[in-house]
């Protein structure tokens, strides 16, 4: 029953103030904003981006370096799919194994909880 109809006017926050001190906790997630069309990239948007930005550059830069090169990208879903795994396979691409899809950042303590949760 809405409160309105009871002839009770009480704001959320005075509402969430006296649930509070009760002793009930409420929780409400957090939402990623919201990106419209034009900003989403596809699996297949983002293979052309590789293919014809990433890979030439990464081709002439391991042709001159004798080291082992790891391309760190984000874990977002375009990342990680199964037609970009195998893209990056196929090209011999080497990435981390799991990183975070909103912190690509050298912070391990992520890892360290994947890690741990599997």
């Amino acid at each position: 029953m809405k409160l309105a109809k009871l002839d009770v006017f009480v704001s959320i926050e005075t509402l969430r103030s006296y649930v509070d001190r009760l002793g009930f906790k409420s929780y409400r997630a957090a939402h990623k904003h919201r990106l419209i069309a034009k900003h989403r990239k596809n699996q297949e948007t983002y293979i052309n981006i590789l293919a014809n930005r990433f890979h030439p550059w990464f081709t002439n830069i391991t042709a001159h370096q004798e080291r082992d090169f790891i391309f760190q990208e984000s874990g977002a879903s375009c990342h990680t799919g199964g037609y970009i795994r195998w893209w990056k396979e196929t090209h011999q691409i080497k990435g981390f194994e799991y990183w975070p899809a909103q912190r690509p950042d050298l912070n391990s303590i992520e890892h360290i909880r994947n890690a741990i949760e599997r």
